[in-house]
């Protein structure tokens, strides 16, 4: 089988902000990709183990575990091997990105970020993956 086939094209997005959580939902939907939610990293851990997601968008200071517990749980998981993981953060300075990159995000937006913005990552991610 090939092995682009074996892993959903499904993204999860992990926000505590429900706004954002629905907006990203919304857009995503309507481009018929499908997605899971979730409001804390515990939620968000259980969501990606029953989903395994193409892509996780991950939202700084969710409740729970902290970013770089989680990043190191999903990069050590060959399950997730394909996964892109993108940060959301308020933080902005190339520092705080390069930090995040370092600790395993794929790719580091700052927040606020327009759905369809982060629409366009996620169909990046997806081509770049069914590629490789």
């Amino acid at each position: 089988m090939d092995e682009s086939l074996e892993q959903p094209l499904a993204v999860l997005v992990a926000d505590h902000n429900e706004d954002s959580r629905a907006k990203c939902r919304e857009t995503m939907a309507r481009a018929g990709i499908e997605v899971a939610t979730a409001s804390s990293s515990h939620a968000a851990i259980a969501a990606a183990r029953s989903l395994t997601p193409r892509v996780i968008i991950w939202a700084l200071g969710l409740p729970g575990f902290g970013e770089t517990t989680v990043v190191r749980h999903f990069r050590a998981d060959p399950a997730f091997r394909r996964t892109t993981l993108i940060a959301l953060s308020g933080r902005t300075s190339a520092r705080d990105e390069r930090d995040l990159r370092d600790a395993g995000f794929d790719r580091v937006l700052s927040a606020p970020v327009a759905p369809d913005v982060i629409l366009a990552c996620v169909r990046d991610a997806l081509t770049a993956k069914l590629s490789s």
